[in-house]
């Protein structure tokens, strides 16, 4: 390898250095993973890896110096292989390999792999370079499969069989709730049954002090039907979503989408999800951006992926910002491409937090019209703080199959109700005079 007038490991076969690197850099990865996956946001995240990269490096450095005789001490190969098992030190071991093989002035090569390198100025940490890349590759799958099982049991309560049960008497419940209001008149029944399920979803933050941001939550959404989670600001409606979509591990509870673990890959590659703020890549354009979602969804075939973009840009009014980078759109404009992002590719559940949270009437309207066109034959969750939009997108029946989901409002809605003498009256006339939120 040459650079700027120098040479650098031009005794042996380039190939190794390059597979080393890209050996180190796939356990870096995975190590990333796994922090990821353990920290609670991306800040202590990138503090913890950074630390952790640092402390975990500390194994080679002993053994190094101990083969140029900076401590009086003989660690034996297969020691020092042990102790720097962790990505940074094996790539330490492995680029020591490297250097010893280069200053014999033999080389690294694959007949030499599971050689020991010979002992000279470069020092004598006494590993082969085929050890120090088979210590790379066991971290690199190691570490990504240790990631991926937190990642996929962390959300799974201990005690699923009683949960399961929970969350059949929370479905059996809301059915009796929607046989009872057709048989009073109201008319429709769930003729499906519940896609999207929440039994007893209990949400804590713990610090100075223990914050129960959701209490008790029994949420029954069924297919083709829009439910509203109502309530004011800080009522928990995001923490419950955020359980829902498997973000945040409920503190008890748990949730189903079409009779799944919330946190199962099936019951994700079936859900649309848009968050309460906009995660979008400002250098992405839109079409960039439907582009990636539709892959992801499995849409692979060119023209199929081409029509159903150009449906949702034209159901979206972004037909003529299809070329627009996503930093340059209007708040408006970026919702609205986060909405239309949920239902790409047509997931059979949908859940939108929030939706029209900081956008202008004009845009409100348009989404608002996105989701009611949208929403047939699917199972569609969207919460608000709106009383109106609530009214405008929610299912017009009876108050235990519209709100199944803020039992609290549900129980003064009825009883506001029966003390109004009108069971046909809407949310809007009721609250202001029953209900303070």
């Amino acid at each position: 390898m040459t650079s700027f007038g120098a040479s650098i490991f031009s005794a042996g076969t380039p190939g190794l250095v390059f597979l080393l690197l890209l050996l180190a850099a796939a356990a870096a990865v995975s190590g990333c993973f796994l922090v990821a996956v353990l920290s609670p946001d991306a800040a202590t995240a990138a503090s913890t890896a950074a630390v952790a990269w640092l402390v975990t490096y500390l194994p080679y450095a002993l053994v190094a110096s101990a083969s140029s005789g900076g401590i009086d001490a003989d660690i034996p190969g297969g020691v020092a292989a042990l102790i720097c098992f962790l990505p940074p030190s094996a790539q330490g071991l492995g680029m020591a390999a490297l250097a010893q093989w280069e200053a014999s002035g033999e080389g690294a090569t694959y007949a030499t792999l599971w050689t020991t390198p010979p002992a000279n100025e470069a020092g004598d940490v006494g590993v082969p370079l085929g050890a120090a890349m088979l210590l790379l590759f066991i971290d690199a799958v190691g570490l990504m499969f240790l990631a991926l099982w937190i990642d996929s049991s962390r959300f799974r309560s201990k005690d699923a069989r009683a949960l399961a049960a929970a969350a059949k008497d929370a479905t059996d419940a809301a059915a009796a709730a929607a046989a009872a209001a057709a048989a009073g008149g109201g008319g429709r029944t769930m003729r499906q049954a519940p896609a999207l399920v929440a039994a007893g979803l209990r949400r804590e933050y713990s610090g100075a002090r223990t914050t129960v941001a959701l209490e008790g939550l029994d949420l029954v959404c069924a297919a083709g039907e829009i439910t509203v989670l109502l309530g004011h600001n800080g009522a928990g409606k995001s923490s419950a979503i955020g359980c829902l979509v498997g973000a945040a591990p409920p503190t008890a509870g748990r949730a189903l989408i079409g009779g799944l673990d919330a946190v199962v890959p099936a019951a994700r590659r079936a859900l649309g999800f848009c968050p309460q703020h906009d995660t979008l890549w400002d250098g992405l354009t839109v079409q960039d951006h439907l582009d990636l979602w539709l892959r992801l969804r499995g849409v692979w075939n060119g023209k199929e992926r081409e029509r159903q973009r150009v449906a949702l840009l034209r159901e979206v009014e972004l037909m003529a910002k299809r070329r627009v980078r996503a930093g340059a759109l209007s708040g408006g404009m970026r919702r609205r491409l986060s909405v239309a992002l949920a239902f790409a590719g047509n997931p059979t559940h949908v859940i939108l937090d929030e939706p029209t949270a900081g956008v202008d009437p004009r845009a409100r309207r348009q989404i608002q019209d996105l989701v009611l066109s949208k929403a047939r034959g699917r199972a569609v969750l969207v919460t608000t703080h709106h009383l109106d939009e609530a009214e405008r997108l929610g299912t017009r029946v009876r108050p235990y199959t519209r709100l199944l989901t803020f039992s609290t409002f549900a129980r003064y809605f009825k009883f506001a109700q029966e003390q109004n003498g009108s069971a046909g009256a809407t949310i809007t006339q009721l609250t202001g005079t029953y209900l303070v939120v």
